[in-house]
Formats: structure tokens, C-alpha cells, sequence
């Protein structure tokens, strides 16, 4: 029993020895990295649902403007052109009620 105790704790010891002989020749792991080599190149999104969205906001967006700018301008000529309306009519009963008296 003895024999068999000391062949044990040799075998234990030649495990330990090359585990720890298997540590000492690993070589520390380090990334060497090469500067100034290529450039990084940046990867372009799909960005084909989001034009669409943008174009078709754009496209309102100028109809909006559009109409505001028609209706601005027919509001700043609505007193001129009640003006002219109002004097022209006078005008069209006026000038046959003198020319018939």
C-alpha cells in the first residue's frame, strides 16, 4: 500500500510539473497593431425608407408654401380690388342713368 501511495504522489507530481512547465512556455498574448496601414472604411445605412419619408415632407411641405404664398397675396389685393370693384360699378349704373337723363 505504500508502493501504491508513492506511485500516486510521483504521478501527481509529474502532472503538476508539466502543467506547470505548459504555463511557462505560453507567450503573453499582445496585439501588435499597425498604424498608418489602410483606412477605415464607414459602411452606408440603408437609408432608402427615410428619402422616401424626407422627399415626400419636402414635397408637402412646398404645396404648403405654395398655397400660403396664393392666399398671402390675394388678401394683401382683397381692399384694392374692393376698391376697383365698387368704383366700377358705380360707374357701369351711373354712366347710362346720366346719359339717358
Amino acid at each position: 500500500m505504500a508502493d501504491e501511495e508513492t506511485k500516486t504522489e510521483e504521478v501527481v507530481e509529474e502532472v503538476v510539473e508539466e502543467v506547470v512547465e505548459e504555463v511557462v512556455e505560453e507567450k503573453p498574448i499582445t496585439a501588435e497593431i499597425p498604424y498608418g496601414v489602410g483606412m477605415p472604411t464607414v459602411v452606408m445605412p440603408f437609408m432608402a425608407p427615410f428619402d422616401e419619408i424626407a422627399e415626400s415632407v419636402t414635397y408637402r411641405a412646398q404645396l404648403i408654401a405654395r398655397e400660403q404664398k396664393l392666399s398671402s397675396g390675394i388678401c394683401a389685393a382683397m381692399p384694392v380690388g374692393l376698391v376697383v370693384g365698387f368704383l366700377f360699378a358705380l360707374l357701369m349704373v351711373l354712366v347710362p342713368v346720366l346719359l339717358t337723363t
